[in-house]
């Protein structure tokens, strides 16, 4: 019997690869640096922020972000374009930087998603101040009421007006919802700063939480061994299985990410399936996707599942399942949102540096069901 592996091959029909991606407008690389040098500075009063570059972004303005399959293909026409963007203002507070921008010309783009479209220019990456912060920044200007924005036709900012209808202002913010009280500052840009970019797609989850691991040399730098492509539903399946799932071939199934795992040796997210309740659960205690691993023996593959049974036999994280035995929540020791140490030695595996987190912000990926063999560029090639 041939070797066949049953998945959720996390993608949307015709993207380049298997993966979830967001839709932007990628800035140009004179237009990061300008906007670089024009407005980043480190933040003395947020210690964790202060001197990290490696969050330093300046890179993009989101259009949409995992957008659903049916609307895929009506951002790809757009793939390519020149797009220009105009900057409204600027913000910071002692967790991020952020511009506020008007797309201009070219109306047949797709407007921005996001109720405040701007560019994230720095952000500490500490939770809750994660990239989505610098969206949430200028939500808090507005519901303060420092700042009144003017809006188009399209319901997206045109124009932008400080109270007192002065040109800048600072002071504190009141606390919202997560976000504690905090030192901020706001000008609007009296001459026009134009920027220009290009509309294309991202791998979601390479970007989102694939990083090299400098404490394992024969992971460091080694990109053969990216996955963020699938989740395994059932590995070498009988018979029966086989013909049970055969007639959800090409569904589409959505899975929710509940955590995201590192160690020396792998990462991967813990994840649940969300939707069409008639789909074959993951045969996988602990159901997830494989996003990177150092692929040395005994770091193959399906220790991205063991790694979550070393979490939870260590007492670091508890799984909360649902009526189908699968995962349905997870909560960290001690309640927090994010846990750092050593793991003990677990069978074959020795001990470890690992960190998990909890992911609060709703992620939710589109994927189809398909058998290895039949998958091919980017389609699940149902047999007649």
């Amino acid at each position: 019997m041939n070797l066949f592996i049953f998945t959720l091959s996390l993608c949307i029909l015709f993207i380049y690869s298997c993966n979830a991606t967001y839709f932007a407008v990628f800035l140009t690389g004179d237009t990061t640096n300008l906007l670089k040098n024009k407005f980043f500075r480190p933040h003395p009063q947020s210690s964790p922020f202060f001197g990290n570059t490696a969050h330093i972004y300046s890179e993009h303005s989101t259009i949409e972000f995992n957008p659903k399959s049916d609307f895929v293909k009506q951002l790809t026409e757009h793939y390519g374009h020149i797009q220009k963007l105009a900057v409204l203002a600027y913000a910071e507070d002692e967790h991020a930087q952020t511009v506020l921008v008007r797309y201009i010309g070219n109306d047949d783009i797709h407007l921005s998603d996001n109720e405040y479209p701007h560019i994230t220019i720095s952000v500490s990456n500490m939770k809750p101040y994660t990239p989505v912060y610098s969206n949430d920044l200028w939500k808090r200007l507005v519901d303060d009421g420092i700042i009144k924005v003017q809006k188009d036709n399209n319901d997206k900012p045109q124009a932008i007006a400080l109270k007192d209808q002065t040109d800048e202002w600072q002071g504190r913010l009141s606390s919202a919802g997560k976000y504690e009280e905090t030192q901020a500052y706001v000008r609007i840009m009296n001459q026009t700063t134009e920027l220009n970019g290009i509309v294309y797609a991202k791998y979601l989850l390479k970007n989102m939480f694939f990083r090299p691991h400098p404490q394992s040399s024969a992971f460091f730098g080694n990109t053969a061994h990216i996955y963020c492509e699938h989740s395994t539903i059932e590995f070498n399946p009988k018979r029966g299985p086989i013909e049970e799932i055969r007639k959800y071939y090409g569904y589409t199934q959505k899975l929710a990410v509940l955590a995201y795992a590192e160690d020396e040796h792998a990462q991967t997210i813990l994840v649940r399936g969300i939707g069409h309740s008639g789909i074959h659960a993951s045969y996988n205690k602990y159901p997830h996707i494989t996003i990177s691993i150092s692929n040395v023996k005994p770091y193959t593959p399906v220790y991205s599942n063991d790694l979550w049974k070393r979490l939870v036999h260590d007492g670091i994280v508890k799984v909360h399942k649902s009526k189908n035995g699968k995962p349905r929540s997870v909560t960290i020791k001690n309640r927090t949102d994010e846990w750092q140490g050593k793991l003990s030695s677990y069978g074959q595996y020795e001990e470890t540096e690992a960190r998990v987190e909890t992911i609060d912000e709703r992620i939710e990926l589109n994927g189809i069901v398909c058998v290895d063999n039949l998958w091919r560029n980017g389609r699940c090639h149902t047999a007649k």
